[in-house]
């Protein structure tokens, strides 16, 4: 495995997480837990997804710093570029199928750009 690579993918997704830790936080998730109009089970539902998409995208980021550092196992690789891949994919499929909104959000390139990262990094 190529650590630069795996160190690019780490990069990345720490830097995903960032954005979406700190722009997605003021953009998004303070409105929606002020939308009172909302039932209170779906605003709630809203910001523990998003607290779990900003614990996916640190796990990433550490998965991926660990492949760097240690050189594997292959399978953490391929689960964490797999995963990379799905995050990417499904945000592309609403956006192309239910709304354009997404493309305007980082969710497809940067996710995109982790799962391209990884598969370098595993050699592929």
């Amino acid at each position: 495995m190529n650590s630069i690579w795996l160190f690019a993918a780490s990069g990345a997704a720490l830097v995903l997480f960032l954005v979406h830790v700190i722009a997605g936080g003021r953009a998004y998730v303070r409105p929606l837990m002020g939308m009172t109009d909302l039932p209170e089970l779906i605003r709630w539902m809203g910001y523990m997804a998003w607290h779990t998409a900003s614990f996916g995208m640190i796990a990433l980021s550490a998965a991926f710093a660990y492949l760097a550092v240690y050189g594997g196992p292959i399978e953490l690789a391929v689960a964490a570029t797999l995963y990379s891949v799905g995050c990417a994919l499904v945000p592309l499929y609403i956006a192309i199928f239910a709304n354009r909104i997404f493309f305007r959000l980082p969710a497809i390139y940067g996710f995109g750009l982790i799962a391209g990262f990884g598969a370098l990094g595993m050699g592929l």
